[in-house]
């Protein structure tokens, strides 16, 4: 795996979650959220693991998703050109391009 960029401190010398032996570096603020701090050896596989499955994978695809697309903030996947517009319609869902007008922008 390619060393991320940033700015590296540490290294911290064990799991900053629990007592194990760190083999990973950890964001200080997620990637995807355009986190360029990073701790050198601060996360055990078991932790980085679970944080990435139950916290930061969630949070990054469904709460910061259209922020994250918006700002263009950290990815390793190509994006989208647009993103859909969802419509619930009892229990259906209608999937439309997203609608501009100068009432819906800020």
């Amino acid at each position: 795996m390619a060393k991320a960029k940033g700015t590296y401190y540490g290294p911290v010398g064990r799991c900053i979650y629990c007592p194990n032996d760190p083999i990973s570096d950890e964001h200080v603020v997620p990637d995807g959220l355009g986190g360029n701090k990073i701790l050198k050896a601060a996360s055990c596989k078991t932790c980085q693991d679970e944080i990435n499955h139950s916290i930061e994978n969630p949070c990054m695809q469904f709460m910061f998703r259209d922020i994250r697309y918006r700002r263009n903030l950290g990815t390793r996947r190509k994006r989208p050109t647009e993103l859909p517009q969802h419509e619930y319609v009892g229990t259906e869902v209608n999937i439309a391009p997203p609608a501009i007008s100068p009432e819906s922008t800020w």
